[in-house]
């Protein structure tokens, strides 16, 4: 099992009002696991950028709550949720979310 920490920002209100990310803070943590999908290297002159991609798994007996706009640390390094969070159920139960990170 892995250890999967779910970040989650504060809102606050820029000098228009209008709704902002503020500080991030750790909000729950779960077991789960962790695959990994393969690398993209965007192709730009210059470019030595290399986007990770892995897919989360958490079995849980109840919604994990995550959300899309949340950001997760899995094996010490922290990702965005990239795309959707599934919460799935019956037999099994559980959340899968894709992740990005890059570097």
């Amino acid at each position: 099992m892995t250890t999967i920490d779910v970040y989650r920002a504060t809102t606050v209100e820029d000098p228009y009002g209008d709704p902002q990310a503020g500080v991030w803070e750790l909000w729950a943590t779960f077991d789960g696991k962790a695959g990994w999908g393969n690398p993209d290297e965007p192709l730009a002159a210059g470019s030595n950028t290399v986007i990770t991609n892995r897919t989360v798994y958490i079995r849980a007996a109840a919604p994990s709550g995550i959300l899309a706009s949340d950001e997760v640390e899995v094996d010490g390094t922290r990702y965005a949720i990239d795309g959707a969070v599934a919460e799935w159920g019956d037999p099994h139960k559980g959340t899968q979310f894709a992740v990005k990170g890059v570097s």
